[in-house]
């Protein structure tokens, strides 16, 4: 009891006044929980009647409880002080009168909620939908009324977006729902009244008028009317809604209306379509079209466009020609749509291992079905992604208990310990993984006692051997920070270590990623920060050591390299401090994503539209031009 009357005074924080000088008593008098008990035995209707009006707090809300008579309960609804008692008292009432006058005149919103909810009387609910001053005991009533005209007004006049709503779900007037979707000035109400609507002219009107994409959404996936879909495909105000239409469209005399082909039969129609519209979603709708592989091909072969040829591709069943597809053509996106298809497992382990594109070897990996291939993957690609994507599909506990304990990349050693399920390969994680999250994702999965014993033996053995390493002299700490087979001993030394050589030597060499980062902390030197950059294989460390380079010489030599990461010679480029050493990356990086990146932190709009007129890149001249369009 006591905790719903703080409960109370907490979420009904306009009544704290009225309830502070009952809860004091409350808390600090327990001889008022003890007349409620007595109160909670009576049966006598006028010791409850007294009680309800002049007893503690607690005492009249048990008596009113019990009470049967309607006189008292509306009595107590209509004027006890506390709103808390008249809602206990109305809860209780079944006079309609005496409720709607409770849902028209009480001054607590809850309270009249109570009321508005047993009522029935269409009359009642439809004044205070349209007059009571709170958004959501509107809401309630309009959810209870099945007048149409006043329906209608709540939806033209209401000016809160949730009773409008409430509305509109209630109308079963086609015509009333028609202009609610075409002509409300709120796009949620409008997009719930075309939800509602079945009258396909009034969806291709809806889909013709609108701007906002989730109403011409919902009215575009109700029709189904292959005209009235030519009708928006060629009218709508929104491209997105033209676009989506045509993707609707089955009727290839209909589809070629978009096109002069006159005098075709279906197939040929679509290729005229494919060879000479202007418009690239045109183009790529009729491919979806056609049925007959040789034409299939003969696009996928000969288009310009890449998402005609992508669309063509993955329509190709020919696994000769996939394959062709798959390890010929210079777009990423064609070789992904074929390999997509592709059935060869040996094909698709040499793409998932060698094509340059990382999108499409995780296309390849997901498409093997081979373990040892997926192991060999998972265990030694260069790309932290690569193998992230073949662990997905690893199901050995073996390999993944290798991964866990030893892959540079933490999402990879992550996903690994997490797939888990043999105790003794987690305890084998949770002694010797090089990284404390992945340890100790691995503990909380043993639940055997004695292994977890021995986990925790092995890891004070740990902490006393590290400890050791204060009275150790220069040599041995640099012995042991190269050449000790357990991660967490050779960080330990490094953080001891001071000589600038050894540390160089160790973040350019060591197989683990946690413990390269170690040693570029202490590392200063600024041409062996550029070395570990070059030589380093873990991206972490690569990205550490260039957040502590400042040489704009090495940043610049950094920023331009063929080889490694883009998202480290981008991070090298955001370095660079002066613009000609940014124009020498915007016009001499051999990745134009990087050259995209240099052509934003431009200020020279000459220089700038001197790469427009240059690069081969389409995606770059187009950072030029937003880049140009900002320096107006």
């Amino acid at each position: 009891m006591r905790s719903l009357l703080i409960s109370l005074v907490v979420l009904h924080g306009m009544c704290a006044p009225l309830f502070a000088e009952r809860l004091e008593p409350l808390v600090f008098h327990p001889s008022y929980h003890h007349d409620a008990l007595v109160v909670e035995k009576a049966d006598d209707p006028a010791f409850l009647a007294d009680i309800a009006y002049n007893g503690n707090f607690c005492a009249r809300e048990v008596a009113i409880g019990k009470i049967t008579d309607p006189d008292i309960l509306t009595d107590i609804a209509k004027n006890a002080t506390e709103s808390f008692l008249r809602k206990i008292a109305t809860e209780r009432l079944d006079d309609p009168a005496v409720l709607a006058d409770i849902a028209r005149n009480d001054k607590e919103c809850f309270v009249r909620q109570v009321a508005i909810e047993k009522l029935d009387d269409q009359e009642v609910l439809a004044e205070i939908a349209k007059n009571d001053v709170d958004d959501y005991l509107r809401r309630i009533a309009t959810e209870k009324l099945d007048d149409q005209d006043v329906l209608a007004d709540i939806v033209r006049t209401d000016m809160d977006q949730s009773v409008r709503k409430a509305a509109v779900a209630r109308i079963a007037d086609p015509a009333v729902l028609a202009d609610v979707a075409l002509n409300d000035v709120e796009s949620y109400t409008r997009m719930a009244a075309t939800e509602r609507v079945d009258d396909q002219a009034v969806l291709a009107a809806v889909a013709k008028k609108e701007n906002t994409s989730w109403v011409f959404g919902v009215a575009i996936k109700r029709l189904d009317d292959q005209v009235h879909l030519v009708d928006v495909a060629k009218n709508a105000k929104a491209l997105e809604s033209r676009i989506r239409a045509i993707a609707k469209l089955t009727d290839v005399t209909f589809l070629a209306e978009f096109s002069n082909t006159e005098g075709l039969d279906g197939q040929a129609r679509l290729m005229d379509i494919i060879t000479t519209d202007t418009r690239e979603w045109v183009r790529v709708s009729a491919v979806k079209r056609l049925t007959v592989q040789r034409d299939i091909v003969t696009v996928a072969q000969s288009a310009m466009d890449g998402r005609v040829r992508r669309e063509a591709v993955g329509r190709i069943d020919d696994q000769a020609l996939l394959a062709e597809f798959a390890t010929e053509t210079r777009s990423w996106n064609v070789r992904s749509a074929a390999v997509k298809r592709l059935e060869d497992q040996a094909l698709l382990a040499d793409i998932a291992k060698n094509d340059e594109s990382h999108s499409v070897r995780g296309d390849a990996i997901a498409q093997l079905a081979d373990p040892a291939i997926l192991a060999d993957i998972a265990r030694y690609d260069e790309s932290q992604w690569v193998r992230i994507e073949a662990t997905r599909k690893i199901t050995d506990e073996t390999v993944l208990a290798e991964i866990a304990k030893t892959d540079s990349f933490n999402f990879a050693r992550t996903h690994a310990v997490l797939k888990l399920t043999d105790q003794k390969m987690l305890a084998d994680v949770a002694q010797n993984a090089i990284n404390d999250d992945v340890r100790d994702i691995a503990r909380r999965k043993i639940t055997d006692g004695a292994l977890l014993v021995k986990v925790a033996e092995r890891d004070r053995a740990r902490e006393a051997y590290c400890a050791s390493l204060a009275t150790m002299d220069d040599a041995t700490l640099a012995g042991l920070a190269k050449n000790n087979e357990d991660p967490h001993v050779r960080i330990a030394a490094i953080q001891r270590i001071t000589d600038q050589s050894v540390l160089a030597d160790i973040a350019k060499n060591d197989a683990s990623e946690n413990v390269c980062v170690e040693a570029i902390k202490r590392l200063t030197h600024q041409a062996a920060l550029a070395d570990v950059v070059k030589e380093n294989k873990h991206q972490r460390a690569s990205m550490a050591a260039v957040g502590k380079l400042h040489d704009q010489g090495l940043l610049l030599e950094i920023a331009k390299r063929r080889t490694g990461t883009y998202v480290v010679h981008q991070a090298a480029l955001r370095k660079l401090e002066r613009q000609e050493d940014i124009a020498d990356v915007a016009r001499n990086s051999p990745h134009s994503e990087t050259r995209q990146i240099a052509v934003a932190m431009l200020t020279d709009p000459a220089l700038l539209a001197d790469i427009a007129s240059t690069d081969e890149s389409v995606r770059v001249r187009e950072a030029v031009a937003r880049r140009l369009a900002t320096l107006k």
